[in-house]
């Protein structure tokens, strides 16, 4: 995937990228299928590809593989800060818009989707190997997981970790996220560090 390829689905990913709420995570990786991210790996759009998400506090990196076989990172190194799509030979692209939804407050799960949504806790069970808690949304104007308008999610009932979604958005398109597995570790440093840059790196040998 060429650097313009980036740029042409960078706006079209960023809206769906939308988060829920910032609240303070733990540390870990977690194995995920999802579409969300099917136009950044140039696959078909609705394809659930693997991705394995990296996180630490308000810190995550996003590793997957696009249809080009580069390796991608979608990274964020500061809470708020806009996301930065990195590939393996060095190009990055930033995403100001983007953010992407991975948890949520355990207690008040929709807290952010606005006072015309309608929120119900379903069910309590294990999902993904974790304690969590089944919950439907609906008329969340585009604040629910992805940008999703309605649907279902699980929800880790420690951490907040998104741990399933399946939504429609407003514009009648699915978007799905399904952890197959998370631990909870510590993570690598370099993970969540952006690529020095080569100016930086010739200054530096002088």
């Amino acid at each position: 995937m060429r650097r313009a390829g980036l740029g042409c689905v960078a706006f079209a990913v960023c809206v769906m990228l939308l988060t829920i709420s910032n609240v303070q995570a733990s540390e870990g990786k977690a194995e995920v299928w999802t579409n969300v991210l099917a136009p950044i790996a140039g696959s078909p759009a609705g394809k659930r590809i693997p991705v394995t998400v990296h996180f630490r506090d308000d810190q995550f990196a996003l590793t997957f593989t696009g249809v080009d076989a580069r390796e991608y990172r979608l990274l964020q190194v500061v809470a708020g800060a806009p996301l930065v799509m990195l590939d393996n030979r060095g190009g990055g692209l930033p995403l100001p818009r983007g953010k992407l939804p991975l948890f949520v407050d355990p207690a008040t799960p929709c807290g952010g989707m606005g006072m015309m949504s309608d929120c119900r806790k379903l069910a309590e069970g294990i999902h993904s190997g974790r304690n969590a808690v089944h919950w439907a949304y609906r008329r969340a104007n585009r604040a629910g997981p992805a940008g999703s308008d309605s649907g279902q999610m699980w929800v880790d009932s420690e951490s907040g970790l998104l741990l399933s979604y399946t939504g429609m958005t407003l514009g009648g398109q699915e978007v799905r996220w399904q952890v197959d597995r998370v631990s909870y570790e510590l993570q690598p440093d370099d993970l969540f560090e952006l690529p020095e840059q080569e100016g930086s790196r010739q200054k530096r040998r002088r």
